[in-house]
């Protein structure tokens, strides 16, 4: 699941935590 802190991360505007975020959606899904 989802953690707060990665949601967090991704409100602030940090582009590494987004693309770590979805690099993440991206193995789940596969």
């Amino acid at each position: 699941m989802i953690r707060k802190g990665q949601i967090e991360g991704i409100k602030k505007g940090n582009v590494k935590d987004q693309v770590e975020f979805i690099v993440n959606l991206f193995q789940i899904a596969a």
